[in-house]
């Protein structure tokens, strides 16, 4: 039985990095934010779904060539989730295995994971099928989007994956049982929601972690969006460990924050033996030796 959607009411770079920079240039013009590479010869697509929302456009589109459904905005220059039709169960996204490197950083099975922000889902329902002991929540902005996700992207709902709607910015502020792991995934686009990228924010989201949880956020590469270094800055303004990578498609970033980082040596050994023991589909050791690490800002840059 599928469970409720309950609803919330409101009350100048390193030279070592200047070969990655100009590569990222590169890709970065041909790749779609906040999704996979630009595909040469992925063939027509079909368009299952347009829906205007007061939030945004959402648009569902099948690629049968390639197998997969996209969930994206009107044109589809951003895409905001991803299906296999062949696995479903699989992460098709780069950031989002790349995201999945905070696992890494957490060093232990996460019993409590929030997510803000919904998508097609795919993360959610990834990590509850990998880790079935752990209660996970999901907040998202927009009320069509659960919809889309059980429809198009076979989301579930349940006793262990709530869905709440509502604003994130109100949810932290509000008295939670702390989490292992928050996931932020809410940005539509390059630039994140105003009221995500505040020091309060921040601050609020370093209170909803346990001692030794980890914060992830999906951004827009400062590539695309260089305002996304200020939003580093800020969070280093509010946690004693930040550390920015660059995910393979260069359309995006992901930043991990926390309490006292482990070393590079270490950080991928703890990769390895999650790809092992949860079967990830992908190589997560691979992501935490090879992905090219973004300096973060100091606070106030």
């Amino acid at each position: 039985m599928t469970a409720p959607v309950r609803r919330i009411t409101s009350p100048r770079l390193p030279w070592r990095l200047l070969a990655v920079v100009l590569a990222a240039l590169a890709l970065a013009s041909t790749a779609q934010a906040e999704g996979p590479p630009a595909r040469a010869g992925a063939g027509p697509r079909v368009t299952l779904a347009l829906k205007e929302t007061p939030f945004q456009v959402l648009r569902v589109d099948e690629e049968p060539a390639r197998g997969e459904r996209l969930l994206c905005d009107r044109e589809c220059t951003f895409v905001q989730g991803a299906m296999s039709l062949s696995d479903p169960s699989a992460l098709v996204l780069d950031y989002a295995r790349s995201a999945l490197l905070s696992l890494a950083f957490l060093g232990r099975p996460p019993q409590r994971v929030l997510f803000l922000g919904l998508g097609a889902g795919s993360m959610p329902r990834f990590v509850s099928e990998r880790f079935p002991a752990a209660e996970i929540d999901v907040v998202e902005i927009d009320p069509e989007v659960p919809t889309l996700a059980e429809r198009y992207f076979r989301f579930q709902a349940g006793p262990r994956l709530r869905v709440f709607v509502g604003d994130a910015a109100d949810f932290v502020r509000r008295r939670h049982v702390p989490y292992d792991l928050v996931v932020l995934d809410a940005c539509f686009g390059p630039e994140p929601p105003p009221q995500l990228a505040t020091p309060g924010f921040f601050r609020a989201l370093r209170g909803l972690v346990v001692p030794g949880g980890v914060v992830v956020a999906n951004l827009a590469s400062p590539v695309l969006a260089p305002s996304v270094n200020t939003l580093l800055s800020t969070m280093r303004g509010e946690f004693p460990s930040v550390e920015a990578f660059l995910v393979p498609n260069a359309a995006n970033l992901v930043a991990i924050a926390g309490g006292a980082a482990p070393d590079a040596k270490e950080l991928a050994a703890r990769a390895a033996q999650i790809t092992s023991e949860r079967r990830l589909g992908f190589d997560l050791e691979r992501l935490a030796r090879e992905s090219p690490r973004w300096p973060v800002p100091p606070v106030g840059r």
